[in-house]
């Protein structure tokens, strides 16, 4: 039985907007150059230079990296940024606030070598720096934000518009109404895809091998397991039993057993793989919102 979701009031839409100073810059003159020597067309070729090293960004972008993926670990893809249910919000905005702390530490550390990142910049490009010049250290800085964006899916009724017609305003009701039931659909369509994929990695895991050896079993992928199988029941929309009913499964049957017992015993890395294909089988025939 489906459970009564608004969601203009039971989710929230957020979006994260990030802005880092890659260093990348193109370049007329060695696309020009490339095209002359191989005798090629300049405008089927691309060149460009690195005003910063890929060690001087990476913990920006390993940060980054973290924060989408834990924001896509608790919400639903919605239009151009995720809905993430309310039940969520609390705990998805501390780690968001965590993280945007370390990135602007760590932008703040790299604005830091502003003189160091110069100079090393010139000696790199050399006869190129003339005309690539490195950003003013105000202009550096300034490249540098973190924005988490919050905002409420529209209910349509509240939808009014000076100067048209009650016939259109009607149809674009109508429209925004349709949109919305296309996307909450959506969303638990993703639930059930997770699942699957959750599943299907865990049970290669268990049965693959790398050569002669049976792939290993790991901490992270058994944390991972648990983490995905903890939220999912937030993000079944449509409060579905059968949805819950799978992932209560793969619950007591697979994550509750100790990963030390997996790694060391073969006989019960098989027949957790034999449940993970009965639930996987299950999904493949499963309806979006109504069951099997």
């Amino acid at each position: 039985m489906k459970k009564t979701f608004d969601v203009t009031r039971d989710a929230v839409k957020v979006r994260l907007r990030v802005g880092k100073f890659r260093g990348y810059r193109t370049s007329k003159q060695l696309r020009n150059e490339a095209a002359k020597k191989h005798q090629a067309d300049e405008e089927s070729i691309t060149g460009g230079v690195k005003l910063l090293r890929r060690e001087d960004v990476r913990l920006l972008e390993s940060i980054v990296s973290q924060a989408r993926n834990q924001i896509a670990a608790v919400t639903w893809t919605w239009e151009d940024g995720a809905l993430c249910p309310v039940e969520n919000y609390a705990a998805l905005e501390k780690m968001v606030g965590e993280l945007e702390r370390e990135f602007l530490d760590a932008a703040g550390a790299l604005v830091g070598r502003y003189d160091e990142l110069v100079k090393d910049a010139k000696g790199r490009l050399n006869g190129l720096a003339a005309t690539h010049r490195f950003p003013t250290q105000a202009e550096f800085r300034d490249k540098f934000y973190w924005r988490f964006c919050t905002d409420r899916v529209t209910d349509p009724a509240e939808v009014t518009f000076n100067g048209i017609s009650r016939e259109a305003q009607a149809r674009i009701k109508g429209n925004i109404t349709e949109r919305v039931e296309e996307q909450l659909n959506e969303a638990q369509a993703e639930v059930i895809a997770r699942l699957t994929e959750t599943i299907a990695h865990v049970k290669e895991q268990l049965t693959g091998t790398n050569g002669k050896k049976s792939k290993v079993v790991t901490k992270a992928l058994w944390k991972n397991l648990a983490d995905t199988l903890d939220v999912l029941p937030t993000l079944n929309i449509f409060g579905d039993a059968k949805v819950n009913e799978l992932i209560e499964m793969a619950k007591s049957q697979i994550a509750a057993v100790a990963v030390e017992d997996v790694q060391k015993d073969k006989k019960l890395r098989k027949a957790l793989a034999a449940d993970a294909e009965t639930i996987l089988s299950d999904l493949a025939n499963f309806g979006i919102g109504g069951g099997k």
